[in-house]
């Protein structure tokens, strides 16, 4: 499936300095919870030291922004992504 980046997301990519790569990642790994209709991705430490054994490499290289990022999405949309400040709950 195709991720499609709505405007407002390429805007925010660009400005928080979010490669696609860890929003790849963050889909693919990260915990999901329903929030407003759509759908908010993100990676919890306990997944990020599982995973690193898998790729050390680029965990170590992002590490801060994998667990710093959230992505919202709607279907295969990327809806916008965001910092996370506080705990996740669901």
């Amino acid at each position: 499936m195709k991720i499609v980046y709505s405007k407002h997301a390429d805007k925010r990519i660009n400005q928080r300095g979010i490669s696609e790569r860890v929003i790849d990642y963050i889909l693919s790994y990260g915990s999901c919870i329903h929030t407003h209709g759509n759908s908010k991705f993100y990676l919890k430490k306990e997944t990020i030291k599982f995973l690193c054994s898998e790729d050390s490499i680029f965990i170590k290289q992002n590490e801060k922004q994998l667990l710093n990022t959230a992505v919202v999405c709607d279907e295969n949309t990327v809806i916008t992504v965001m910092k996370r400040f506080k705990k996740i709950r669901k």
